[in-house]
């Protein structure tokens, strides 16, 4: 594990300048000054010109005997996580990735990367066993303190790493690439 201090300010100097931000989504969001925002459970991530910070949510079932199980990614083979966010209640949790190059998505934007994007962040979901309806414009706020927050990593992964822990084959599925195949000769 890193210092937390360390892992904060990479996470706040990555949020918008006026992200949205709420202490329940179900009252709806407010757009406010980042140092106002910081003090709301739930803050926007990214951005709107980019995405710097892939996150995951994951939902415990009261079914699931899962004892600590915000340390799956572990189990599944993934890289850590730059930092976990998980509500004490009911131990459901975020997972927050930063990526050393953010990928554009404005009208402007290069569809390659994008679909890169989409796809390893479609297959490390399912790894994780995250929320496939999570649409990802505001996570719980890793620096607020009504969340138990767990820091890892300070050094941000590239699209290309986290891309080794994705199986070929589902990436490939995902982007709906044809898979290269040989050529039959007579």
């Amino acid at each position: 594990m890193v210092k937390p201090a360390l892992q904060a300010a990479a996470f706040v100097e990555r949020l918008p300048r006026r992200p949205y931000c709420t202490d329940d989504p179900a009252h709806g969001l407010h757009i406010r000054p980042q140092a106002t925002a910081l003090a709301y459970r739930h803050v926007q991530h990214n951005p709107p010109p980019h995405v710097s910070c892939i996150v995951f949510d994951v939902d415990r079932k009261p079914y699931e005997q899962r004892r600590e199980g915000y340390q799956e990614w572990r189990d599944r083979d993934l890289p850590a996580p730059h930092w976990i966010a998980i509500n004490p209640e009911n131990g459901n949790y975020h997972l927050g990735y930063l990526l050393a190059a953010p990928v554009a998505r404005t009208n402007a934007a290069r569809l390659k990367p994008l679909r890169y994007l989409a796809a390893i962040e479609h297959v490390l979901a399912k790894k994780l066993g995250a929320d496939m309806g999570y649409v990802g414009l505001i996570t719980k706020n890793p620096v607020h303190r009504d969340w138990w927050t767990i820091w890892h990593n300070h050094e941000p992964y590239s699209l290309d790493y986290l891309a080794e822990f994705c199986p070929d084959a589902d990436l490939a599925a995902y982007r709906g690439s044809p898979q290269k195949t040989e050529k039959i000769v007579r």
